[in-house]
């Protein structure tokens, strides 16, 4: 699937996958999500147990992930939560001439392990 707008779509009971193909993949993209949803409430739900003075106000969506159509949209619904897309470049100029900035722009979710890995100190 190109993206996971039909998935939710259908999920939600706006269109019909059709094909036994896209049947499949959507019940495994639908399991996936249920359990990453279910992850999610369950870390939500600890945090909130150990300091219940500062409740979780918002989820914050990061990666290559991050990148799927709709998932911040569907999460937020699910967990009934405001859902933030980080930007990993949101602090971090990046110019020059080789930069293709449509291409950057695209991919910088994929950046975040590499950027957070980056700016770690390096211990003898």
């Amino acid at each position: 699937m190109d993206s996971i707008r039909s998935t939710v779509e259908a999920m939600t009971g706006e269109q019909d996958l059709g094909s036994p193909k896209d049947v499949t993949t959507q019940r495994a993209i639908q399991n996936t999500l249920n359990n990453l949803i279910g992850e999610i409430r369950r870390s939500i739900q600890f945090f909130q147990n150990q300091s219940p003075e500062s409740p979780v106000t918002k989820l914050i969506l990061g990666g290559g992930t991050a990148n799927m159509l709709d998932l911040p949209a569907y999460l937020q619904q699910e967990l009934n939560l405001p859902v933030e897309v980080i930007d990993p470049l949101r602090r971090i100029p990046v110019t020059g001439p080789d930069i293709d900035a449509s291409l950057l722009k695209e991919q910088k979710n994929l950046l975040s392990v590499g950027i957070g890995l980056a700016m770690r100190k390096v211990v003898d």
